[in-house]
């Protein structure tokens, strides 16, 4: 498999979001069934049943990105990056600009991520691979393709 033949995962960063969602079992490196009775509001205020909560660890090329307590939620239709989490579990902070967002580390101030930004959303493009890790990745595109 190479990356041309492979769809990209996109993951939407979300302030509003308490916890990172996915409808795609396939995005996660582990997960264990939920038995519990907590359900996810949407902004309509339809009750989503979470199914399973596991883990991810999409990664850049100076840093992996840890994500836990990953819901699978198969009603959703987007996967959604909580931003305090993200940020929370990882010591980074985000900067969003209104042509993109950069990921930079807390420490240090370095970029670890720099993502276009699409219309109002801020999608961030994971590459899926053929080993239980997967790679975070933003692509420019050339301005021909806009005009």
């Amino acid at each position: 498999m190479n990356l041309e033949e492979v769809q990209p995962t996109v993951w939407y960063p979300d302030s509003g979001a308490s916890a990172h969602m996915t409808p795609d079992p396939s995005t996660l490196t582990s997960h264990t069934p939920y038995f519990g009775s907590s359900q996810v509001m949407v902004g309509d205020g339809t009750l989503l049943p979470i199914k399973s909560i596991g883990s991810s660890t999409p990664s850049t090329t100076s840093k992996p990105f840890l994500l836990k307590n990953v819901l699978y939620v198969p009603s959703l239709t987007k996967n959604l990056l909580s931003i305090q989490r993200l940020c929370a579990d990882n010591n980074c902070f985000i900067h969003f600009t209104d042509s993109g967002s950069f990921f930079k580390d807390m420490k240090t101030g370095t970029t670890l991520l720099h993502c276009n930004n699409s219309g109002s959303l801020y999608p961030l493009h994971v590459a899926p691979s053929s080993s239980s890790s997967l790679g975070l990745y933003a692509k420019i595109l050339p301005a021909s393709l806009w005009h």
